[in-house]
């Protein structure tokens, strides 16, 4: 798989090892699934508060977000084709059962499975209140810490792995940027300035009080479907 930034750059690679999740049974092999994933509103609101206050918005990125929790039940998976293990264990096993099949138990919350987006959720959900913040009760994935001595805040609003952050406490954001860090390791990404965020361009003026997001190269890509075909390309002009 191809990931592109946001201006249609090329980003990196990325493979993953994913489970037969719709193999898998309700009530059996798990019994929630919902995760809830920020609105674009939402995301807006942030920008604007930012924007009014002065104040920088932080993007950072959690790797690997699903494998970052334990599976809550018993469940077993057979390894991808094309790769093999090798263990005496195993040989031992594969010598008294010539027919039988072999499979392993998962400790991490695999791609694939329809209870990850939830375990995760619910395991981000647990880290952030207890840092100190506060889950909004009309909006699952907005956070907001209130120092009640100075006064100051910060915001939060996550899109699974992708969060942005935003506020006047800065002694905050820096507790909250090393609890990342220590929790999911050195691959945690934390720009000082977001860039992009749920697939849109985002740039913050020097003084932080101008905020644009432009989706272009998302629309520039649907004309270009849409033209296919077509005599004439169908062309637009402006910023949205």
């Amino acid at each position: 798989m191809v990931k592109y930034l946001a201006s249609g750059e090329y980003d990196q690679h990325k493979a993953r090892a994913v489970a037969k999740g719709f193999l898998s049974k309700l009530g059996l092999d798990y019994y929630a699934t919902f995760a809830p994933t920020t609105m674009l509103a939402t995301a807006r609101m942030v920008f604007a508060i930012a924007a009014k206050h002065g104040t920088s918005v932080h993007h950072a990125d959690i790797p690997q977000a699903f494998l970052q929790e334990n599976v809550s039940r018993p469940i077993f998976v057979t390894t991808p084709k094309g790769i093999s293990v090798k263990s005496h264990i195993l040989d031992a096993f594969r010598k008294q059962n010539p027919h039988g099949k072999v499979c392993f138990r998962l400790i991490k919350s695999l791609y694939g499975l329809a209870s990850s987006p939830h375990l995760f959720s619910k395991m981000l959900n647990n880290f952030l209140v207890k840092l100190g913040m506060q889950r909004s009760r009309t909006d699952c994935t907005l956070y907001t810490y209130l120092d009640k001595t100075t006064g100051k805040w910060c915001i939060l609003t996550a899109f699974v792995d992708d969060l942005l952050i935003t506020g006047t406490d800065d002694d905050f954001k820096l507790k909250l940027k090393n609890a990342l860090f220590s929790r999911f390791g050195s691959d945690m990404t934390w720009n000082e300035r977001v860039s992009s965020f749920l697939g849109l361009h985002v740039h913050q003026s020097a003084d932080n009080h101008r905020i644009t997001i432009s989706a272009r190269h998302k629309v520039d890509e649907l004309f270009q479907k849409i033209s296919e075909g077509h005599e004439h390309n169908l062309q637009y002009s402006g910023i949205l």
